[in-house]
């Protein structure tokens, strides 16, 4: 505990007395349960936007008072106060004055070996806050770099976390991390990020075609950089221009507008590392820019890096999405994460589910709920019982702790004539048609699809311009592959003084694709099988009355119809 005492004395405070306890986080992560045994009252936020943020728990994420902590990263060669600087160095403080200050890490502070401080003090309206830049070099002789905040006392606040406590925990938290203390025998290891490609600022995807993906926007939505980083593979010298040529068409953004004018294609850098850049006059932010290079993993296999940036104004945000790319590919850390990535995917098939030979098929009625074409059905068994949900494969259905967990869930059928009736556990009774054109049946490993599926759901108040709309497709073909789309996009209106009704004030939206993967079905399961070797399984099921129809008009995939496109 001595060195939390020293390094605040050094940032230029004493540290403060004893806390209370705090309530336990709600849901805890594990992170989050050590910060708080570690601290006694504050919590961890989980990834969100390519930071790890801890508070006081009396906060919620958005307070003054806070620690942000970025990925933890090799050296490569870098000394800590380099890693400190690519991170923040020009970054704005914001704050009161029309000319904010700009974080420098000269005269910063080396509180331990290998860890470095930047401290500034400046006001945002009415609260005066310090922040501290820097970074912590872990045990492991890796980085992370850090941005914590305090906001000062304020007296007409007496419920307001005391700023002397806050700096006490900074201080602690950082201690833990560089290993100079130990928390029931461990120090403070930082959680796994959730994608591969992990970015400061940036929303992170990982794409079933093996694609890391990270976007930052607008706060409107309407300009969005992305950044796209390939799995690495082996690609003979003689081929790289090629394939780094059809990669660089791959990532061209429907806002580019390439076919009203695909602008100029210039091959820039070094013989040794090749990039192209590409600039698009008519994108809607225009004009756009993108580039398109290569990274080596450690052992050799090459990476595409690419990044869509709306317009020169966003340059330096794309470079540093490019450079944090191409950091975490040479280092083999985006490939690792990936591997365990996928690894936490493959969706393997328990023993104690419900099998194909217990299943009876599902009576369903089919109406619109106001946002979407829904599907309201049942999974009936052949001993008599019944399941009222359709959302999971039945394989993935342990019976016997389903009706422990959720008696209510579970009933019993007979049938009358052309009726299915059914009790259920809590008494009330329900009767289903038992007719084709509402039964539902699985297939076998010989049942193909041919065609593109696509449900939509929509919603909004349309007196304040005001919706949203989701869009998901499968296209599949009779030879077993499929493609998987999703989009989304919203707009927001308001009434803003001296307009005649209301106006929109944001719009947005995204999409993303699988490419092309394999397909099996197998009772009433499906499997998506995708390339970078993740397998993803959902509940399946067709109309009785369209089996032999090589054009079903309807696929139920995870509960949710799909319609098919017949234009």
């Amino acid at each position: 505990m001595r060195w939390v005492v020293a390094s605040i004395a050094i940032i230029g405070f004493a540290a403060s007395s004893i806390l209370p306890a705090a309530a336990a986080d709600d849901p805890p992560t594990e992170f989050s349960k050590q910060v708080t045994a570690l601290t006694m009252d504050w919590v961890a936020e989980d990834w969100r936007r390519g930071i790890v943020k801890l508070h006081p728990k009396m906060y919620n994420a958005q307070s003054d008072q806070f620690v942000n902590l970025l990925a933890e990263e090799p050296n490569m060669g870098r000394d800590a106060l380099a890693v400190a600087k690519s991170h923040f160095e020009g970054d704005s403080l914001g704050g009161d004055s029309t000319d904010p200050t700009l974080v420098s890490f000269a005269g910063a502070e080396e509180l331990a070996p290998g860890t470095w401080v930047k401290r500034y003090s400046w006001t945002d309206v009415f609260d005066r806050n310090v922040s501290f830049y820097g970074v912590v070099t872990a045990a492991a002789n890796t980085y992370i770099p850090f941005h914590a905040n305090c906001e000062r006392d304020d007296t007409d606040r007496p419920n307001q976390y005391k700023f002397e406590a806050c700096i006490r925990q900074f201080s602690v938290i950082v201690m833990a991390l560089r290993g100079g203390d130990e928390l029931n025998g461990k120090r403070l290891i930082m959680p796994q990020t959730n994608t591969p490609l992990n970015v400061a600022g940036w929303d992170g995807q990982y794409l079933k075609d093996g694609t890391s993906l990270a976007t930052t926007g607008s706060f409107n939505g309407l300009r969005k950089a992305l950044l796209y980083a390939s799995p690495p593979r082996n690609i003979p010298q003689d081929q790289l221009p090629k394939a780094l040529k059809q990669f660089s068409d791959d990532i061209i953004h429907n806002d580019d507008d390439a076919d009203e004018n695909s602008g100029s294609v210039n091959v820039v850098g070094t013989l040794d590392d090749p990039w192209i850049r590409r600039e698009f006059p008519e994108a809607f932010e225009g004009p756009s820019i993108q580039m398109a290079g290569t990274a080596k993993t450690p052992d050799g296999k090459i990476s595409f890096i690419g990044i869509r940036c709306p317009n020169k104004g966003w340059l330096r945000t794309c470079s540093y999405g490019v450079d944090q790319a191409k950091l975490q590919v040479r280092s083999g850390q985006m490939e690792l994460r990936r591997q365990a990535y996928i690894a936490t995917r493959q969706s393997p098939i328990p023993g104690n589910g419900i099998k194909n030979a217990q299943v009876l098929g599902i009576y369903g009625t089919a109406r619109f709920n106001g946002n979407s074409f829904v599907i309201d059905g049942s999974l009936y068994l052949k001993d008599g019982t019944v399941y009222d949900e359709t959302d999971t494969a039945p394989a993935f259905i342990d019976a016997v702790a389903s009706r422990q967990k959720e008696p209510d869930k579970w009933g019993r059928w007979r049938r009358v004539g052309t009726k299915m009736h059914v009790t259920w556990a809590n008494g009330e009774t329900d009767t289903k048609e038992a007719a084709p054109n509402n039964f539902l049946i699985g297939g076998s490993s010989a049942t193909k699809l041919s065609g593109l599926y696509e449900t939509v759901s929509s919603g909004g108040n349309g007196l304040m311009g005001t919706g949203w709309v989701n869009r998901a497709s499968y296209e599949f073909s009779a030879d077993g592959t499929f493609r998987n789309d999703r989009s989304n996009s919203f707009s927001v209106g308001g009434f803003v003084p001296g307009e005649a009704g209301p106006v929109q004030i944001a719009a947005g939206g995204g999409s993303s694709s699988t490419g092309q993967a394999r397909y099996e079905i197998d009772g009433h399961m499906i499997s998506f099988l995708y390339p970078d070797g993740q397998i993803e399984r959902k509940s399946f099921a067709i109309y009785a009355s369209d089996v032999n129809n090589p054009k079903r008009k309807y696929v139920l995939i995870g509960g949710t119809p799909y319609t098919l496109d017949d234009d």
